[in-house]
């Protein structure tokens, strides 16, 4: 298996305030989900991916491993793929 790591996983090495940042950009991926339509549910998931990640994050150097792995902003975004195209094939 390959790991990556993403611009949140980078943000939360920086002292301070990095991992409020990654937080506050996963928060807009959930807002412009909501935006387009995703439906409550699909919302609610997205917001647990982001509290997760935000809860572990702030244990030093574990939260940055684990956002390596968890990538809670690839997640929410495969989920308002899904949702989306669900409600557009069941037109």
């Amino acid at each position: 298996m390959r790991l990556r790591a993403g611009l949140d996983t980078l943000l939360g090495l920086l002292p301070g305030g990095g991992a409020l940042i990654g937080t506050a950009l996963s928060l807009y991926i959930v807002w412009e989900g909501r935006r387009m339509g995703v439906d409550r549910q699909t919302v609610q998931r997205m917001l647990g991916n982001v509290a997760i990640e935000a809860v572990v994050g702030l244990v030093p150097l574990a939260g940055d491993l684990f956002d390596t792995v968890f990538k809670a902003d690839l997640r929410n975004i495969a989920l308002i793929e899904a949702a989306l195209a669900g409600r557009l094939g069941g037109q």
